[in-house]
C-alpha cells in the first residue's frame, strides 16, 4: 500500500514533466514560426500552465521562458552578451512580468480554493 505523500509527489512530478514538454513544444513553435516577440506567446502558455497545474509547474515554465528569451535576444545566442541595452531590458521585463503572472495566478487559484 502506498502512502498519500508518495502519490502526491508522483502527481507533482508528472505535472512538472508535462509542463516541460508543453513549454518545449511552445518554444519549438515560436522558433519554427520565427515569431519576432516570442515572450508574448510563452507568457500565454505560462498563465495557462500555472492555472491548470499550479505554482510548481509555473516555476518550471518561468525558468524555461527566461532561458529562451535570454537565448533569443542575446548576441550570437550566447545567453549573457547583448548588443544593446534594450535587449537586456526585454529580458528583465519578461522575467518580472512572468513572476507577476505566476504570483497573480497562484493567488487567484488559492483564493478560489479557500472559498470551497
Amino acid at each position: 500500500m502506498k502512502s498519500q505523500g508518495g502519490h502526491f509527489n508522483k502527481i507533482i512530478i508528472n505535472r512538472i514533466l508535462a509542463t516541460f514538454l508543453l513549454m518545449f513544444v511552445a518554444i519549438g513553435i515560436a522558433m519554427f514560426l520565427g515569431i519576432p516577440n516570442p515572450e508574448t506567446l510563452l507568457l500565454i502558455v505560462l498563465v495557462m500552465i500555472t492555472s491548470i497545474f499550479g505554482m510548481e509547474s509555473g516555476i518550471v515554465s518561468i525558468v524555461m521562458l527566461v532561458l529562451y528569451v535570454m537565448y533569443f535576444y542575446s548576441a550570437e545566442h550566447s545567453f549573457l552578451l547583448y548588443n544593446r541595452g534594450t535587449e537586456l531590458a526585454k529580458v528583465i521585463v519578461t522575467a518580472l512580468c512572468s513572476l507577476i503572472c505566476l504570483l497573480f495566478c497562484s493567488l487567484v487559484i488559492h483564493k478560489r480554493l479557500s472559498k470551497r
